[in-house]
């Protein structure tokens, strides 16, 4: 059976994974997974498929020769050690993996409106949300070819756009993913609306366990709200 952190990092693999095959491409070699797209800077990923066996010098030569921006995502299940030669990388960022048990029942009065992607015009709409809530792109193609098996919602108030969030269903874990506000519209308690809003979808679609990646500032939100930090997601690039 596997534990939290397996589950956790299976859902956001399996997501790139599943984005790269029918949006661009997704190859192994050995113990090392890269899933790559044709437009749009994401996932465009690299990630040692077992976090026992990683090869720093052929993941260093990959992120040198590439030349779309590979990221290479290690999962750091001890929280602090680092791997040897981890260093000769550049740390772009760190996400937090988090999970949460769905066995209560969450408020289902919302100020907000969610509605789920269906034709064109709303995945624009969701991918410029995104660009503006998250600084980088995800192209149209992905939303038009995933949409059967990921959950995309364009959020508004009062008829304005908030933000966006994706729903990743696997196995009955729901993979949390996407969740930004844009800038005009932070700092009125909306991303924790939206968490609601996804984690009373998540129950009502089966899902037993909700897993996410936080940033530094979304990790305070989500244990005041129950979620347990797990382990860190370190995303790295070739240093210049």
């Amino acid at each position: 059976m596997m534990n939290t952190t397996q589950i956790n990092i299976k859902n956001l693999t399996s997501l790139w994974k599943e984005v790269a095959l029918v949006t661009g491409d997704y190859i192994v070699s050995e113990n090392i997974a890269i899933a790559t797209i044709t437009k749009g800077e994401w996932p465009n990923r690299i990630w040692s498929q077992k976090s026992n066996e990683i090869d720093i010098e052929k993941i260093k030569q990959l992120l040198e020769n590439n030349k779309i921006g590979l990221t290479y995502a290690y999962f750091n299940v001890s929280k602090s050690k680092k791997y040897d030669g981890i260093s000769t990388l550049r740390l772009k960022s760190t996400q937090y993996g988090m999970f949460l048990r769905l066995d209560k029942n969450w408020d289902t009065q919302f100020r907000l409106s969610f509605k789920e992607i269906e034709d064109k015009d709303s995945m624009i709409v969701w991918t410029s949300n995104f660009e503006k809530a998250f600084g980088y792109s995800i192209s149209n193609e992905v939303l038009q070819k995933t949409k059967d098996t990921i959950s995309f919602f364009n959020i508004t108030f009062e008829g304005e756009r908030v933000g966006t969030v994706a729903l990743y269903i696997t196995e009955a874990v729901a993979g949390i993913h996407c969740l930004g506000v844009i800038p005009e519209m932070r700092g009125k308690g909306f991303a924790r609306e939206i968490m609601q809003f996804i984690l009373h979808k998540a129950q009502k679609r089966g899902a037993t366990i909700a897993v996410l990646q936080a940033s530094e500032t979304a990790k305070e939100m989500y244990l005041s709200m129950g979620f347990q930090l797990d382990f860190l997601v370190e995303n790295y690039s070739a240093k210049l």
